[in-house]
């Protein structure tokens, strides 16, 4: 089997004329392509335990059922809504302004109090929306808490967003898939960890021999690495530095 690319894949997937068939694609037809993914999954799910979590992901939220999939599209469309939404900047000024504390009010104080005759129409308006936020969101922690809920309730969509994301996420649970993406992630993690690792040994274990061949290419006397590293080295021969 060969592995095609560019046109070549092109026209395997697409599909050729029979007198023009080429008796080594593997891909050629929509059967063919679909026995072969099959085969490659099957072996993949049993060599890579990090792709046989991933897939079980996916399959189960594949075999969930229709009911799913009108929750998944129902929150979808909730969070177009809230993109769009009127009330959405004073939801994100509010609650940033609120995890932002004493600081992000601060330098919002001084912004507002740093308007001076220079400022053109474009400054004088930021001011002003500055200066609205800043009453908004008041002097304290609970007069921004308010301020937040405020916001939240005066945005319909909003509301709608997260009541479509709790019948989603019960539906999730309930279906285990938190438990399997944690799963996967620690799979992916592990996977990480292990070729990180890989290389690092790798490193050690080509280093020893190219070091050796390094000091015997230089010849004349001992030579004693004093400083080595990814960009060069620097070899100490007979009181005479040589670097590279």
């Amino acid at each position: 089997m060969r592995l095609l690319s560019g046109s070549l894949a092109l026209l395997a997937l697409g599909g050729t004329p029979a007198d023009h068939r080429d008796s080594w694609y593997p891909l050629d037809t929509a059967d063919s392509l679909r026995s072969w993914l099959t085969d490659q999954a099957a072996r993949w799910q049993a060599d890579d335990p990090c792709f046989a979590a991933h897939r079980a992901v996916g399959l189960a939220e594949l075999n969930a059922g229709a009911t799913y999939q009108a929750l998944v599209q129902s929150r979808d469309e909730a969070a177009r809504d809230y993109q769009d939404a009127p009330g959405r900047a004073a939801i994100e000024d509010t609650t940033r302004m609120l995890a932002g504390g004493e600081r992000a009010v601060e330098g919002l104080r001084a912004f507002v109090e740093g308007r001076s005759d220079a400022d053109d129409e474009v400054m004088r308006a930021r001011r002003a929306r500055a200066a609205l936020k800043l009453q908004a969101c008041g002097e304290s922690e609970a007069d921004r808490i308010d301020a937040v809920a405020a916001a939240v309730a005066g945005c319909a969509e909003w509301q709608a967003l997260q009541a479509a994301e709790a019948r989603l996420e019960a539906a999730r649970e309930a279906l285990g898939l938190p438990a399997l993406e944690q799963a996967a992630r620690r799979l992916e993690r592990r996977k990480g960890e292990d070729a990180s690792r890989g290389g690092k040994d790798f490193e050690t274990a080509a280093g020893d021999p190219l070091l050796e061949a390094l000091l015997a290419s230089l010849g004349g006397g001992e030579l004693v690495p004093c400083f080595i590293s990814r960009a060069g080295a620097m070899f100490i021969s007979q009181g005479e530095g040589v670097a590279w």
